[in-house]
């Protein structure tokens, strides 16, 4: 999911550039679902790249030959696409001639301070819920045993 820049300028480059405009064309995209500016926004790249892919997979599977239902398939993919680009866009806050730099919350940003905070109690809860597990079983499992038979008496 996530692609290093070589990764992002070969798909960008052989791929989604030359097709987003054409996607854009053939379908009218107005800019509150897809911005010039897309390929400046990773979560965009991710949702144009998957529906890219989407319809390659469908349509141009030449080992087996796409499905009969590939072209309506893809209707209804591009339906649901339509939505979640126009959620990010109106999130990113970009307009066809404003672009806002996307931004991090800030305990997510490795880059900041808060997210070391957030590291460090995240993953001291993540140890407390494996203790309490731990603890849990061993405690489960002591009174599931059988009780031990000497001399002819449970004890």
């Amino acid at each position: 999911m996530k692609l290093d820049d070589a990764e992002r300028s070969e798909i960008l480059l052989s791929k989604l550039i030359p097709w987003v405009p054409e996607l854009v064309r053939s379908y009218m995209l107005k800019p509150q679902i897809v911005v010039p500016c897309w390929y400046l926004h990773e979560e965009m790249i991710h949702e144009v790249l998957a529906l890219y892919q989407y319809r390659e997979q469908q349509q141009f599977n030449l080992e087996l030959g796409p499905p009969a239902s590939a072209p309506i398939d893809f209707q209804y993919q591009l339906g649901l696409w339509k939505h979640r680009m126009t959620e990010l866009t109106a999130n990113a806050g970009c307009t066809q001639a404003d672009h806002h730099r996307p931004t991090v919350q800030a305990w997510a940003d490795v880059e900041r301070p808060e997210s070391a905070t957030w590291s460090v109690t995240a993953e001291e809860f993540a140890m407390e819920l494996a203790a309490d597990f731990a603890m849990s079983e061993a405690a489960d499992s002591s009174s599931s045993e059988p009780p031990t038979v000497r001399n002819g008496a449970e004890q």
